[in-house]
C-alpha cells in the first residue's frame, strides 16, 4: 500500500518496468523515454522494479541527465507487491537491446497482459513478438532498432490518451491473456 501513496497525479502517465537490470534488456531505453518526455512536455513517471549489475548505470544515468522527476528506481521488491503496483499502471514497457537473433515472447509482458497494462515494446527484428502484440493481442504497440522513431511517436500516442483508453487497450490484452496463457489453456 505504500507503494500507492507513491503514484503519481492522475495527469501523470504511470510506466513501469519490471525485471532484471541486465544488459540486453534495453534499460537505457527508459532513459531515453524519460528524456523524450522531458523535452516534449509529456507527464510521465517510469517505475523501475528489480535489482541486477545494471543498477548503477541507471541510477548515474537518472542524475547525469537530469530526469530524477521522471524515473523513480523501486528495486527489487517483493512479487505481490510488485503485481499490485502494476493496477496502477497505464503502460507496461518491454524493451530488449535489439541484438537478439532468436525469437522470444519477453516473459514481463504476461504480467502487463494479466494485469490489463497496456505494452509498448521495443524488441529486435528476428522476434515476432512485436507484430503478436499489436495485430493479434491488440493490447499495445511495439517498435524494433529499424524503426526506432516509432517508439517515440507511439509513446506520445499513449501519454496523450486518456486513462480509460488505455485501460480499454489493457483489458483487450487481458482477455488474451485468460484464453491463451492460463495455466490449463497452455496445458492443452
Amino acid at each position: 500500500q505504500h507503494l500507492m501513496k507513491q503514484l503519481p497525479k492522475l495527469d501523470e502517465l504511470v510506466c513501469v518496468f519490471g525485471g532484471q537490470l541486465i544488459k540486453g534488456r534495453g534499460i537505457g531505453k527508459i532513459i531515453e523515454l524519460a528524456i523524450y518526455a522531458k523535452k516534449q512536455g509529456l507527464k510521465a513517471k517510469f517505475f523501475i522494479f528489480g535489482d541486477g549489475p545494471e543498477r548503477e548505470r541507471i541510477l548515474n544515468d537518472i542524475v547525469k541527465f537530469d530526469v530524477a522527476e521522471f524515473v523513480i528506481y523501486k528495486g527489487f521488491k517483493p512479487r505481490e507487491e510488485y503485481l499490485d503496483f502494476l493496477r496502477c499502471a497505464d503502460l507496461g514497457l518491454v524493451f530488449n537491446s535489439g541484438d537478439v537473433s532468436v525469437p522470444t515472447f519477453p516473459s514481463k509482458a504476461v504480467d502487463y497482459l494479466r494485469s490489463a497494462v497496456p505494452i509498448l515494446s521495443f524488441v529486435e527484428d528476428a522476434t515476432d513478438f512485436g507484430e503478436i502484440l499489436q495485430n493479434e493481442i491488440r493490447a499495445g504497440w511495439s517498435a524494433s532498432p529499424k524503426n526506432e522513431s516509432r517508439l517515440f511517436a507511439k509513446f506520445s500516442e499513449a501519454a496523450k490518451m486518456e486513462r480509460h483508453e488505455l485501460l480499454e487497450i489493457g483489458t483487450i490484452g487481458q482477455n488474451w491473456y485468460l484464453e491463451n496463457m492460463t495455466v490449463s489453456k497452455i496445458a492443452e
